[in-house]
């Protein structure tokens, strides 16, 4: 989201997804990996044929974040910086969706001021054993998308 919105793409407008295609092909991310993203966050049915879709505000914040908390494990982090880490990878205009009731259902608090994923596999939105194998380093060669997400892992 961060690099389509420093390109100059509006993800809640309807935009061309050959723009976001070519951005994201240059990083090395997989065709069919945007594609199950963007069936993910899309408003409406996206236009696969003719190339246009708009991201869904409300479905993106949520997804963007519980990604994010999902990626970190059960690693507690403090509330606020894992807010702003969440907050700075979403557009401008949305960052004020960017709260904790976005999230409801997907976390815990083991105190007042620490936040973690909440261990529950129906609402997970990475598999786990995706998550085991990029904490381990198997599976496929690191490719230069995956170096944009170490930061999130642990």
């Amino acid at each position: 989201m961060s690099a389509a919105t420093a390109q100059g793409i509006n993800l809640g407008e309807q935009f061309k997804m050959d723009d976001l295609w070519e951005l994201l092909e240059a990083d090395g991310c997989p065709q069919p990996l945007v594609k199950a993203v963007i069936r993910q966050l899309e408003v409406e049915e996206v236009d696969f044929v003719n190339g246009w879709m708009c991201a869904d505000r409300n479905k993106s914040v949520r997804w963007v974040g519980a990604t994010m908390l999902e990626a970190q494990g059960q690693v507690s982090t403090p509330v606020r910086e894992f807010q702003e880490a969440w907050k700075n990878e979403l557009p401008e205009q949305w960052r004020m969706s960017a709260t904790l009731d976005a999230l409801k259902g997907l976390f815990t608090q083991p105190t007042s001021t620490t936040i973690r994923f909440a261990v529950d596999g129906s609402q997970s939105t990475i598999s786990t054993a995706s998550l085991a194998s990029a904490r381990s380093g198997t599976g496929k060669a690191v490719r230069k998308w995956h170096e944009k997400f170490k930061n999130t892992r642990q």
